[in-house]
C-alpha cells in the first residue's frame, strides 16, 4: 500500500463539488475525525480548515475559517515558538513544539503541538497538520487516539450513490488485504445514516473478536459520513487509512487487564478503588444507611507457598477469591488488592450487620481446603473493616483513605494473632489527614532474649476433679508483653527462622521444672512444624529425656491439627521419635478432620485436645452435642483420651463431664499466670 498521505477522490465525487471549496469542505470534514483540537495551515500562515475543538480553543468558527493568520491567534511567546516547528514541516519534516502553549487571548493551549506535513494531491501549495494536545471530548468512542503523532497514510473519497461493489476494489488496494462485501455494505448503509464505522483488514472476523492476541497489528479503515444523510450536493464518504495499528481485540483486552488482577479474575486495586467512589456516591443518596470497606490479610499464606510451592499458593489464593466472591456478589464487590491482600465492600445499615458479615466470611474461609500431594491446608484471615456513615460522607472523601482505615484495623488483628475482626467507624478526623498511621506488627529484630516469660494455665481432670497438668506457654514480658498474642510471637520467630531456638529454650526450662518436681501431674508443651522437624530440637530431646523414661513420661508434646494436615510425614515420625522416648502426645486444636481421624489409629497418640468450636457450642445445639459425644466415643475406643479446652462456665463443665470428656481447662479452672 502506498505510503503517500493521498487523497483519492472518486469520479463522481469531483463532480459533486467545485474545486474552491474543496478545502474547507474535505479538509474540514477529514479534521472533524481528529480527537485533538487541529487545523490545516497553508504556506502563507493563513488557517485552511479547522475542526471543532480547535474552533472552540482558539475563538474560531468552523464555518468559513479561511483568510484567518494563524499568528494572530497565538501570543507572542507561543508565535515565536511555533515559528521553526512550522517551517521545518512546511520542508517536509514533522516537528514538535514543546512548552507552555498560550492563546493571544490567554487561553492554555496545553503544553505539546505536533506540526505534520501533508502532501495532498491535486493541491499546488503544501499543507501542515497542526494539533494541540488538548482534551478530547471524546476521545475513547473516537478510538483514534495515536492521530496525535501519525496522519492516516490513505484516504479515500466516495459518493453517495456509489456501489459498495465499486468501492471494495480501491479499499481492498489500500489496505492491502481482504474486506468482505457483505460487511462493507452494512457499514456504508450505517455510515451514510451519519454513524462513523470502523472495519479491518487482514484479520478475520472472528481473530477480530474471539482471539485476544492473535495479531499484533492490522489495518484500520475508518468510515466517516462528509454531510448530513439529506446533503447530496457532496462526497457520501470518506474512507481512512491506516496501517499497523493495535487489534481491537487486544486494545480491549489491555484495558481489561489495567482492571484486573489477572489470577483470580477479580477486580485490581485500581478497579476497586474506582467501585468504592462509586459506592461512596450512592452513599450521599441514602442517609439511613453506611458503607463498610473490608480489608482481608490471609493468616500464615507463606506456609501454604513455603510447603506446597507456588503453585499451591495460586491455587490456595484462587479458592479464596472464588470464596469472597460468593460473599459480596449480592451486596457489593470484592478485590485483590496485592499479595495475599483483598478488599471488599458493601452498603450496610450499621456496624452490627459489617461484623455479621466479616463472620460469614471467617467462615467460608475456614471451609477452604487444598490438598497437595500428602498434605492438606486451611486458610484464615484477619479482617479489618472501616464503617462509614452518610452522615460523615457529606463531604468529598478520598477512597484511597477509606481502604487504609481498614488495613490499619487489619493490623490490629494481626498484632494479637490473626483470624480476628476489627472494626473502625470513620469519622471527619480520620480524613483530615491524608495519612491512615498504622498498627505496629511485631517483627523478629523487635524480641530479644531477656524478653521471653513462661505462664502456665491449668489442666484438670473432670471426672475425678484433681489436677491432670499444666500446660506451658511462651509470653513476651514487660511493656511488648500487652497485646501481643502467643501466635504472634510465634509467627516472628518463624519469619526470623529461630522459632526451633525458641521452643527449645522453652522445652529446656519445662524439663528442669520436671526433673525438680514430684508427683503424676503432666506438664504440656506446643512444638510447631519447624521445630518438630528440626534436628537440634530432636537432639535437646534426646540428650536430657534418653536415659529417664520417668521424666519423660511427665512430659507432653502437642502439635496443632493444620501443622498435622500440612506436613503429615513430618509429625507422624516426630511422634513416633516421642513415643520411643517414653513422652505423652497430643493433637492440638483438633477439629475432626478426616485425614487425621484415618491416621489416629497409627498414630498411637495419648490426647487430642478439642478445638474451642467443638466445645463452645455444645450449650446451645443438642446436636453439637451428640456429634462431639460421637467423636468422643470413637476416640475412647482407639485408646485416646480427650482434653477440652476454652472452658468458661459451670454449665460446660458439667455438659462436657456427661460426655465422657476426660479433661478441660479454660477460664473456668484458671487464667494463664507466671509460671514458678
Amino acid at each position: 500500500m502506498p505510503n503517500s498521505h493521498g487523497v483519492v477522490c472518486s469520479q463522481e465525487e469531483t463532480s459533486f463539488r467545485p474545486a474552491a471549496n474543496r478545502a474547507t469542505g474535505l479538509y474540514g470534514s477529514l479534521l472533524e475525525v481528529i480527537p485533538q483540537p487541529a487545523a490545516f495551515l497553508n504556506t502563507d500562515g493563513a488557517v485552511v480548515a479547522v475542526n471543532r475543538a480547535f474552533g472552540d480553543l482558539l475563538g474560531l468558527g468552523t464555518g468559513d475559517p479561511i483568510g484567518t493568520r494563524f499568528s494572530d491567534c497565538l501570543s507572542r511567546e507561543t508565535r515565536r515558538r511555533c515559528r521553526p516547528a512550522l517551517k521545518a514541516a512546511f520542508n517536509g519534516t514533522p516537528a514538535e513544539i514543546s512548552g507552555k502553549l498560550v492563546s493571544a487571548s490567554g487561553a492554555d493551549l496545553g503544553s505539546r503541538a505536533v506540526c505534520t506535513p501533508i502532501p495532498l494531491q491535486e493541491e499546488a501549495s503544501a499543507v501542515v497538520l497542526l494539533q494541540f494536545d488538548g482534551v478530547a471530548e471524546e476521545p475513547e468512542s473516537l478510538g483514534i487516539d495515536d492521530l496525535l503523532t501519525r496522519f492516516p497514510d490513505d484516504v479515500l473519497i466516495f459518493g453517495a450513490l456509489e456501489e459498495p461493489a465499486s468501492i471494495l476494489a480501491p479499499l481492498e488496494d489500500a489496505a492491502g488485504g481482504s474486506i468482505d462485501l457483505a460487511e462493507l455494505e452494512v457499514m456504508l448503509e450505517n455510515c451514510l445514516n451519519g454513524d462513523v464505522q470502523t472495519l479491518y483488514a487482514g484479520l478475520s472476523a472472528r481473530k477480530a473478536h474471539c482471539e485476544p492476541g492473535s495479531a499484533a497489528k492490522i489495518t484500520e479503515i475508518r468510515l466517516v459520513p462528509l454531510a448530513e444523510p439529506s446533503d447530496r450536493d457532496r462526497p457520501g464518504v470518506m474512507a481512512i487509512v491506516r496501517s499497523n495499528v493495535d487489534s481491537p481485540h487486544e486494545v480491549e483486552e489491555y484495558r481489561r487487564l489495567a482492571y484486573q488482577d489477572a489470577l483470580t479474575g477479580l477486580s485490581n486495586r485500581r478497579a476497586f478503588l474506582t467501585f468504592l467512589q462509586e459506592h461512596l456516591a450512592r452513599l450521599e443518596e441514602n442517609p439511613l444507611g453506611g458503607l463498610a470497606v473490608f480489608y482481608f490479610d490471609l493468616d500464615e499464606f507463606k506456609k501454604v507457598n513455603d510447603l506446597g510451592g507456588h503453585d499451591a499458593g495460586d491455587e490456595m489464593l484462587v479458592r479464596v477469591a472464588f470464596a469472597l466472591q460468593r460473599c459480596f456478589c449480592d451486596t457489593g464487590c470484592v478485590g485483590r488488592i496485592g499479595g495475599d491482600e483483598f478488599a471488599g465492600m458493601c452498603l450496610l445499615p450499621d456496624e452490627g450487620h459489617a461484623l455479621d458479615h466479616a463472620e460469614r466470611v471467617l467462615d467460608a474461609l475456614s471451609r477452604i481446603r487444598l490438598e497437595v500431594s500428602n498434605r492438606i491446608f486451611t486458610i484464615g484471615s484477619s479482617i479489618g473493616i472501616s464503617f462509614l456513615t452518610s452522615q460523615v460522607a457529606d463531604k468529598p472523601i478520598d477512597p484511597s483513605a477509606l481502604l487504609r482505615l481498614a488495613d490499619a484495623a487489619c493490623l490490629r488483628g494481626k498484632r494479637v494473632g490473626g483470624r480476628t475482626v476489627h472494626l473502625h467507624k470513620a469519622d471527619a478526623d480520620d480524613f483530615r489527614l491524608d495519612d491512615a498511621v498504622p498498627a505496629q506488627v511485631l517483627e523478629p529484630d523487635d524480641i530479644r532474649a531477656n524478653d521471653f516469660a513462661l505462664y502456665s494455665m491449668p489442666i484438670r481432670f473432670l471426672q475425678e476433679d484433681r489436677p491432670c497438668g499444666e500446660e506451658i506457654l511462651l509470653r513476651l514480658r514487660g511493656e511488648q508483653a500487652s497485646g501481643y498474642s502467643p501466635k504472634v510471637l510465634i509467627s516472628a520467630a518463624e519469619r526470623s527462622g529461630f522459632v526451633a531456638q525458641i521452643e527449645g529454650w522453652t522445652l529446656d526450662k519445662v524439663l528442669d521444672a520436671a526433673a525438680a518436681r514430684d508427683g503424676k501431674t503432666v506438664l504440656t508443651v506446643n512444638v510447631s512444624a519447624e521445630s518438630a522437624g528440626n534436628p537440634d530440637f530432636r537432639d535437646l530431646l534426646q540428650k536430657r529425656l534418653c536415659n529417664d523414661p520417668l521424666m519423660a513420661s511427665r512430659i507432653c508434646l502437642e502439635v496443632a491439627e493444620r501443622d498435622f494436615l500440612r506436613e503429615p510425614t513430618t509429625i507422624e515420625s516426630f511422634f513416633q521419635f516421642l513415643i520411643d522416648l517414653g513422652c505423652q502426645t497430643a493433637i492440638d486444636d483438633f477439629a475432626g478432620h478426616w485425614p487425621v481421624l484415618a491416621r489416629l489409629t497409627d498414630l498411637r497418640v495419648d490426647w487430642i485436645k478439642l478445638d474451642s468450636s467443638l466445645t463452645q457450642l455444645v450449650t446451645r445445639d443438642r446436636s453439637k452435642a451428640l456429634v462431639l459425644k460421637g467423636l468422643t466415643d470413637a476416640a475412647h475406643d482407639l485408646g485416646i483420651k480427650v482434653i477440652a479446652k476454652h472452658v468458661e462456665t459451670e454449665r460446660e463443665m458439667a455438659l462436657l463431664r456427661a460426655l465422657g470428656i476426660e479433661a478441660a481447662q479454660g477460664y473456668f479452672f484458671g487464667k494463664p499466670a507466671p509460671w514458678a
